[in-house]
């Protein structure tokens, strides 16, 4: 052999699989190594075992690749396998579905019953979708209680549709844990790639998306991705982002609506309403005020709202005197109400203002009064005894009971539009409004009826004993200067009126 060669095996290193005199196999790393010797040339061969150290790569890049709690892919394992099944889907002209999965309520979970309970869900219900998947299908925790599965290879589309409706309804038997039983379920979005211009990243926010839209059309479903639902979502989206920023902004305002009274057709109120001017032009409350609610943006709007209509209550009585001046109406969100510091808020922004608690009315929508019942009560208790009224807005539309009712320290009751469109043309609706203007009697409430918009609305509610209305017949939502001119018009004229019977 030629020195070169000599050289180049005297180097040689490399890994081999090795096996033991009971015939297993184990991988090694293998060196040889050429000396001189008096009977010439020597080759020693080295070989090292190298099981531990290869356990503990592999350990390494599980840890790396998976989830600690449920043993299911990560979320960098997931881009991974869902990139490659991309690559898989062009080939092979085959279809791909991408499904994101999320448990309902699983903060709820965490905060009533503790981690330790969290966990043990989290790990069940891996193990429920790694039961309805197909073989060779990746299922994988994509963080919090987050969960993907990759399904690829797909030659009917139906088959994707089938596992969304199984992950859905694997969820619909309870989870047995050491204190009892949980239910919970689970929202699920798909998404579908057959063959166009897509990222893993993509596919995962589409199906993020269609997931997000399932939560918004009541959980416990699957929603498949469409273009519609994307943009309706990404609106959505929008104007939860443009919410954290609209009242530093000055994009929000409020107008006001005149509460008038039946007998004098004077205004004895005012609702504060709340109008968003956004860099796009006017949003809807109905759009983004339920957005706001679960956005958590809510709060410091609900905070705003009670500090602005405050000022402007404090300016009409500076104007007008307290006697002269109609009540200020403010809606109260159910986040709001379950606020520890709720009562020292608004203790705080009256006091500020300057104006008597007794021209302030909250209203609470009738789902929002019964959904937190105990500290509702408690809340709505010391905030009644600063001075506030407390109004039930929309009522006849939620699930209370005159149990519960009877509890809370309730001044008024609002009849909902709803009931008041069609009372002239519908018994069953003259039959509801009827019912809860005699029941408020009873009991010694008042009863508002909100949307009046014709005479015969008016004359048949008037009919009833109603004792204050709302709605287009006398205004709609206006300006403070607006409604400030109305209130001085209505003054002006019971001046007038007092003058001619004097005289």
């Amino acid at each position: 052999m030629n020195s070169n060669h000599d050289k180049a095996l005297m180097n040689s290193r490399g890994e081999i699989t090795a096996y033991r005199k009971d015939g297993s196999f184990f991988p090694a790393a293998a060196s040889i190594s050429k000396f001189d010797s008096a009977d010439g040339q020597v080759a020693v061969v080295t070989i090292m075992n190298l099981t531990e150290r290869k356990s503990n790569e592999e350990n390494i890049v599980h840890h790396a690749t998976h989830d600690p709690l449920t043993g299911l892919p990560n979320r960098v394992l997931i881009k991974d396998r869902l990139e490659n099944a991309v690559a898989r889907a062009v080939r092979s002209d085959t279809f791909l579905a991408v499904l994101f999965i999320d448990l309902d309520r699983f903060k709820l979970v965490n905060d009533n019953y503790g981690h330790e309970v969290g966990d043990t869900l989290l790990v069940e219900a891996s193990e429920r979708m790694l039961s309805v998947v197909r073989p060779g299908d990746t299922v994988g925790r994509f963080g919090g209680d987050e969960f993907v599965v990759i399904c690829d290879q797909l030659n009917d589309l139906a088959i994707a549709d089938k596992l969304a409706s199984r992950i859905v309804n694997v969820f619909q038997t309870p989870i047995k844990f050491e204190y009892g039983e949980l239910y919970t379920t689970a929202s699920v979005g798909l998404v579908v790639y057959d063959g166009q211009d897509e990222t893993a990243e993509s596919l995962l926010r589409k199906a993020d998306t269609a997931m997000y839209h399932s939560k918004e059309m009541g959980r416990d479903q699957w929603q498949s991705f469409n273009e519609e639902i994307g943009q309706q979502v990404k609106c959505q989206l929008d104007v939860s982002n443009g919410l954290h920023t609209a009242i530093e902004r000055d994009e929000m305002y409020l107008n006001y609506q005149p509460i008038i009274d039946v007998t004098s057709r004077k205004i004895t109120g005012v609702e504060a309403l709340i109008r968003w001017d956004g860099p796009d032009g006017f949003i809807r409350p109905d759009i983004f005020i339920p957005i706001a609610e679960v956005s958590g943006c809510i709060l410091p709007i609900g905070r705003w709202v009670f500090q602005q209509a405050c000022l402007t209550l404090a300016t009409w009585i500076d104007k007008f005197g307290k006697d002269h001046t109609p009540y200020m109406s403010i809606n109260l969100s159910a986040r709001q109400l379950v606020e520890e510091d709720v009562v020292e808020q608004f203790t705080a922004a009256i006091t500020q203002s300057r104006v008597p608690a007794d021209k302030i009315i909250l209203e609470v929508t009738e789902t929002s009064l019964v959904t937190d019942v105990e500290i509702n009560l408690k809340n709505l208790i010391a905030l009644n005894q600063l001075g506030i009224r407390i109004a039930i807005d929309d009522f006849g539309t939620g699930y209370s009971s005159m149990g519960q009712l009877k509890r809370f320290p309730v001044d008024i009751l609002k009849i909902d539009k709803s009931f008041v469109d069609h009372i002239e043309h519908s018994e069953n609706d003259y039959a509801i409004a009827a019912a809860i203007i005699h029941m408020s009697r009873a009991l010694g409430l008042k009863v508002t009826a909100e949307g009046v918009e014709t005479e015969g609305q008016f004359s048949i509610l008037e009919g009833m004993g109603c004792h204050t209305i709302q709605g287009y017949l006398f205004s709609r939502p206006q300006g403070v200067k607006e409604i400030t001119r109305l209130i001085e018009s209505d003054l002006h004229l019971e001046s007038k009126l007092k003058s001619e019977l004097q005289l």
